[in-house]
């Protein structure tokens, strides 16, 4: 702050990341005053690091913090945020320190040995962002919009038109509760470690390009880009989640969760038959199949084109749709 009221905040504060932690100092810094506050944050670093502080400064400095850490610390709540923060590590950490006590212990000369040995221009970062050019809420029609026009394009990717007026038969997929709470718990899994990849690669992508631009149109463009690209994967993985089986003259589609469809010509059923769990799920069968269910205590159909690809399922009306199935292939 000072005369030249050069920022309008200051902040600082220490983040952890297991053993390793880094100090941050930042504030909204007025754009001419930028280089002006950077070299007011560097001579204050210098000064610890070459010790030149005068004794008396550092003295008051030293009384000032430990002064702040015993009026800060007079509540349970303060101490459980120490430990969750600062001393969770039982293997450092065996008992809570006295944290004004050891303020009150550090001389000019730790100061200056730790800070020469861990702020070295190697691990510097330094970072800047400006003020968004538009406001709050065009940002949130902006997205909605782009959300709006990723499903479009999705819908036009994925959907395959259908002649509804030669539909014969419908049924849903019948998936046991077990089996069902397996397969989401396992989709939840793979689609929380893939997006927790792709947003590292998000990351790894902007760092050397996105932040070396000082451009809020070029960088939000390209953040928009990677909006998309997520929804779209999303449904990606929605189109893989199969919901119901639907028959017509001439073939037969399987229809899943959002927008695809895979459709199977009648002169491309190369087999239409009830199968148990151990027909399916313990012999070759199973490779190139979609099993929907376990086939334990009722068979399922076994539904597979000439290609290999397959389907093991279970409806309401098994034994029906498996009369009209093979009726459709043996034409």
């Amino acid at each position: 702050f000072g005369q030249r009221k050069a920022t309008y905040s200051i902040r600082w504060g220490i983040a952890r990341r297991g053993p390793a932690a880094y100090l941050y100092v930042g504030g909204g810094i007025k754009p001419s005053e930028f280089d002006f506050a950077r070299d007011v944050i560097e001579g204050e670093i210098e000064a610890l690091r070459a010790a030149s502080i005068p004794d008396v400064e550092f003295e008051a400095d030293r009384a000032a913090v430990a002064r702040q850490l015993r009026v800060a610390n007079a509540s349970a709540e303060d101490l459980e945020r120490w430990v969750r923060t600062a001393f969770y590590d039982p293997s450092l950490h065996r008992d809570f320190p006295d944290l004004v006590t050891a303020f009150e212990r550090i001389t000019k000369d730790d100061a200056q040995i730790f800070v020469r040995d861990h702020f070295v221009t190697e691990h510097q970062v330094v970072s800047s962002g400006f003020p968004q050019p538009i406001s709050q809420g065009v940002l949130l029609i902006i997205v909605v919009t782009l959300g709006w026009l990723t499903l479009q394009l999705a819908r036009r990717r994925l959907i395959r038109r259908v002649e509804m007026t030669r539909i014969r038969y419908v049924a849903r997929f019948r998936i046991a509760p077990l089996f069902a709470l397996a397969a989401a718990a396992a989709l939840l899994t793979s689609v929380a470690v893939a997006g927790r990849l792709l947003i590292y690669g998000f990351q790894r992508l902007a760092d050397p390009l996105l932040f070396a631009i000082a451009s809020f149109w070029v960088q939000w463009s390209a953040y928009a880009l990677m909006f998309m690209a997520t929804i779209f994967l999303l449904v990606l993985v929605l189109s893989r989640i199969p919901r119901k089986v639907l028959l017509f003259e001439d073939r037969v589609l399987v229809k899943y969760l959002s927008y695809r469809s895979v459709s199977i010509e009648a002169e491309d059923i190369a087999e239409v038959s009830l199968a148990s769990f151990s027909r399916i799920w313990l012999s070759r069968r199973i490779w190139r199949c979609l099993p929907l269910t376990l086939g334990v205590l009722t068979p399922g159909i076994y539904l597979r084109r000439r290609d290999g690809r397959a389907w093991f399922f279970n409806v309401r009306g098994r034994d029906e749709l498996l009369n009209l199935l093979q009726g459709l292939a043996a034409r």
